[in-house]
């Protein structure tokens, strides 16, 4: 059960688009690492209903130009790092966390 979870690091995975529904149900989830994976902004928009989201990482995923920004005015709350925020690799959060596990 990972209901507690509050930061999952997916990096260089070939997670998709899909299953970023699921962590949009983890009500502890702040801090979302997708960089380097096939993500796009369907799947990042479904991840952002996360009620606690911080952060999102999502440097060299398949945003599209300007799709970023897009994510940035949508959710004022959540922090998008990315290609347009970073000129190298992001020092990340390393493995899954979980609160009260």
């Amino acid at each position: 059960d990972f209901v507690n979870l509050v930061s999952v690091d997916l990096h260089s995975t070939n997670v998709s688009d899909t299953a970023m529904v699921l962590f949009a149900e983890l009500q502890h989830l702040e801090v979302l690492n997708v960089y380097d994976t096939p993500i796009t902004l369907t799947g990042l928009e479904s991840a952002a209903g996360a009620p606690s989201l911080e952060r999102i990482y999502v440097w060299q995923t398949r945003l599209e130009e300007g799709q970023e920004d897009q994510l940035r005015q949508r959710y004022p709350d959540i922090s998008v790092i990315g290609g347009s925020s970073l000129t190298t690799q992001p020092d990340t959060v390393g493995a899954v966390k979980s609160d009260g596990l």
